[in-house]
């Protein structure tokens, strides 16, 4: 048994996951996640702005301090999102590890759609040979296509972040903007070759947990693996609540669903990218995992640790 930290520092939020680690399972013990907003600081030139950075070092600090109440063995921190893409990554790396000591791997979009498989597969006992995981992300949404022996791994370069600060401008957004943003991602999602048949979709992600919350009634502060693992999300359910949402303002969604801010802001280009996702693999529901890459990178720490750097 060894104590290990998992944490993923993406495009919007960091989050960690401190478990026992077991040899056929995992014992999770604390959960922690911020809002470091790396997207927003993330210039078309892809260089991560030095407020990020700062945001970054300051969340991990206080991850940290849990760290050290529990005793943990082993940190395995990785960076997904715009940081695999970043200009600067070597630098923000640096300074992350000068002020906190926690080094930072960054990884190819491939292996976090392999990570995240991981963690969905493990906490969701997924034993079908044919199945779809897609896991919306801040800055990138990633998909693993399994096919009897068939694995199939890809990694689109947006997220509910990235789309936001491109496509919704205005609050609320203008049908303009909302109409922009679906063509683009339609477009994306059709350019990848997608399989137009979903066999059996699992969603993962914080727009997705957010909508199972919603659909579910499940008070935010009761959002956990156990109590969204599992559930079933429709179509209808989604887009029922995305015509509500798209008409808001940013306080209106505050106040009328209980999110936070940072959550509010990027609701409407998440679910944007939720409602095409399942449209183009022609499923009209969902299973939703809460668990995820945190779980992959507690599960294959030691590969993480001993592998080279991926490229972008």
């Amino acid at each position: 048994m060894k104590k290990i930290a998992g944490i993923d520092v993406g495009s919007y939020t960091a989050r960690m996951l401190i478990a026992e680690k077991h040899e056929d399972r995992i014992v999770p013990i604390l959960r922690m996640r911020d809002y470091i907003n790396i997207a927003d600081s993330f210039t078309e030139q892809e260089i991560i702005l030095d407020d990020a950075t700062k945001r970054c070092i300051n969340v991990l600090n206080a991850f940290l301090k849990e760290v050290k109440k529990n005793k943990v063995e082993e940190i395995c921190a990785v960076g997904t999102g715009v940081i695999r893409r970043a200009k600067n990554r070597d630098d923000f790396i640096y300074q992350v590890k000068k002020y906190t000591g926690v080094g930072i791997i960054p990884i190819s979009g491939k292996k976090e759609a392999f990570l995240t498989a991981e963690g969905v597969i493990y906490a969701i006992s997924l034993k079908e040979s044919n199945f779809e995981i897609v896991d919306i992300g801040g800055g990138s949404i990633e998909f693993f296509i399994k096919r009897g022996k068939v694995i199939l791994p890809y990694s689109i370069p947006i997220g509910a972040a990235v789309l936001q600060n491109r496509f919704i401008l205005t609050d609320p957004p203008l049908d303009s903007e909302i109409e922009k943003a679906f063509l683009y991602i339609k477009n994306l999602l059709k350019d990848r070759m997608l399989p137009n048949k979903a066999e059996n979709l699992i969603g993962t992600g914080g727009t997705i947990a957010t909508l199972a919350a919603i659909c579910h009634r499940i008070p935010f502060e009761m959002i956990s693996p156990e109590n969204l693992n599992g559930k079933r999300i429709s179509y209808n359910q989604v887009k029922s609540i995305f015509e509500k949402i798209r008409h808001m303002d940013l306080s209106e969604r505050i106040n009328r669903f209980g999110l936070d801010k940072n959550r509010a802001r990027v609701i409407i280009s998440g679910t944007i990218i939720l409602l095409s996702t399942i449209k183009i693999f022609h499923v009209s529901e969902m299973t939703v995992s809460l668990s995820d890459i945190l779980e992959g990178i507690i599960l294959r720490a030691e590969c993480i640790r001993e592998g080279k750097r991926d490229e972008k």
